[in-house]
């Protein structure tokens, strides 16, 4: 994978490191919602884009969108070192909220696979519906593998099809998970 992404920004740069410093430094739940709470303004402030190069082809991505991944990665890193955090209803609700968040645009990504990894199967409602977002399709029908959520197998056939291999893939294991489990 490359990019032709120009050097980022000193504020850049200082919000990515406060953001992927959270794990080591988070105490309470309340510090995940105040970050997930400046995620408008990270979307404002950010704009610049730059174009990756992955294996299907490239990929538009906005500086906003990397900072909000990573801010999911770093909330998922936290929610394995304290899974009594995962107990937080406020903090599902942030989750599903940026995870439905078009204007997050693919940064969202992290924060639809951890309803997934740790929001049991209540998000299974909102994960169904994000099977018609196509930024997040095949996030989405991990997260549902994940839970074990059988009713998505009409459209893990149709994602069988699908021009991006990866998910491909996961329709593939998404099928093989459910068929075996019925």
């Amino acid at each position: 994978m490359s990019s032709n992404r120009e050097l980022p920004s000193a504020e850049y740069l200082d919000v990515r490191r406060a953001i992927d410093g959270l794990p080591a430094t988070v105490e309470r739940v309340e510090e995940i919602l105040a970050r997930i709470s400046e995620l408008p303004s990270i979307r404002d402030r950010f704009r610049d884009e730059y174009l990756v190069l992955g294996p299907d082809g490239p990929i538009t991505w906005a500086n906003h969108e990397q900072l909000t991944w990573s801010l999911g990665e770093s909330i998922r890193q936290i929610l394995r070192a304290q899974p009594t955090f995962r107990k937080d209803a406020g903090l599902w609700e942030a989750i599903e909220r940026v995870a439905s968040d078009h204007a997050a645009g693919k940064g969202r990504q992290p924060f639809v696979m951890l309803l997934g990894q740790y929001g049991g199967r209540a998000r299974a409602p909102r994960l169904m519906r994000l099977l018609d977002d196509p930024e997040m399709v095949g996030h989405a029908l991990y997260a549902l593998r994940r839970l074990g959520v059988p009713d998505a197998k009409e459209k893990a056939r149709a994602l069988l099809s699908h021009n991006r291999a990866w998910i491909r893939r996961e329709a593939k294991k998404y099928l093989k998970k459910v068929d075996a489990a019925a």
